[in-house]
């Protein structure tokens, strides 16, 4: 069997929105949300593990685990 045909392409696609949130979280927060610095690290904090979640799901739909 292939490996391509054993990675489940959405935990693919959720582990690349996880990179995504998880190191640009600084940029989402002050560019897009529109969030001073001095309010701005706890949501920092909340968004990175936000995607941190969503890669751990991610990870285990593409290896067909959940």
């Amino acid at each position: 069997m292939n490996l391509f045909e054993r990675i489940n392409p959405i935990g693919l696609l959720l582990m690349l929105i996880s990179a995504v949130l998880v190191y640009g979280a600084g940029l989402i927060v002050t560019k897009v949300f529109k969030i001073t610095d001095k309010r701005s690290e706890k949501k920092i904090i909340l968004t990175k593990l936000t995607g941190l979640l969503i890669g751990i799901i991610g990870l285990l739909t593409a290896m067909k685990i959940l």
